[in-house]
């Protein structure tokens, strides 16, 4: 559904999925909330920085973006991360509260229209939401911990009823020609 499942902000939608009360697999389009907690976040920024650079540079029209999987980071990297998102959800930071509560997902881009001043693009992020995915703090990434809550608590535990979330959020943006290209993003 690209229209958007009215499920409230993305924090809200965390927390109804904890208490089960979501379906396995979820579409969040242009109209919903948590579209528009993305759209605000600093990995909206870096997509388009993306999308222009392949676009413009390659003339590339579709692929996927660079990833986010946290448990690829170092020791420092995780720590710094985890750090940031703790920071984002307390304080309720618009540009880092998508990306902290996502965490780790996929995303894959398409240009749908071009035109004189830029191109529009639709970009899909992936992301399975699990019990695991929400007890790093006290587990670490890539530990016995982390793997034993995701044998024992993501298929078959109490939280989210034994199922992740597929989520899928779909949502179009634009690129203008004359965006900032030299600026790093991730």
């Amino acid at each position: 559904m690209l229209g958007g499942e009215d499920q409230g902000p993305i924090l809200g939608v965390a927390a109804r999925w904890a208490l089960g009360m979501l379906s396995p697999e979820m579409t969040y389009g242009e109209n919903s909330p948590v579209v528009q907690d993305v759209l605000k976040s600093d990995l909206t920024a870096a997509h388009r920085y993306q999308i222009g650079n392949r676009f413009y540079g390659a003339g590339q029209r579709s692929g996927e973006l660079q990833k986010n999987y946290i448990g690829d980071k170092d020791g420092s990297g995780q720590t710094s991360q985890l750090r940031d998102d703790l920071a984002a959800i307390s304080t309720h930071d618009d540009a880092k509260l998508a990306t902290a509560v996502l965490g780790s997902y996929t995303t894959k881009y398409e240009i749908l229209r071009e035109g004189l001043n830029g191109v529009q693009a639709r970009i899909t992020i992936t992301n399975p939401m699990t019990i695991s995915s929400f007890s790093h703090y006290a587990t670490g990434y890539e530990t016995p911990s982390q793997h034993w809550v995701e044998r024992n608590l993501d298929r078959g535990g109490v939280l989210g009823f034994g199922q992740g979330q597929a989520q899928k959020i779909v949502f179009r943006v634009v690129v203008p020609r004359n965006y900032n290209y030299g600026a790093s993003a991730k």
